[in-house]
């Protein structure tokens, strides 16, 4: 995995547990949801403004969207 994709990763798994849809991610980004998804999956680096944003929806700091997924949740 690379620095992007295990950001994606995490921001996928916080959409999960907060249940938060790319529809809203993309709202709040001004950006369609076919964008977002090439974000949260990995296919196109997510800027720092963007990571920001996403961090303000998820209610969640940055810092705990940056550095490795946790394996052990990824399993449960």
């Amino acid at each position: 995995m690379t620095p992007s994709t295990d950001v994606a990763a995490n921001i996928r798994a916080e959409m999960a547990r907060k249940r938060i849809t790319q529809a809203t991610i993309a709202e709040a980004l001004g950006k369609t949801q076919q964008s977002v998804s090439l974000r949260v999956n990995g296919r196109v680096p997510i800027t720092v403004d963007d990571l920001h944003t996403i961090a303000l929806v998820l209610d969640v700091p940055v810092a705990d969207l940056l550095g490795a997924p946790a394996r052990a949740e990824a399993a449960s």
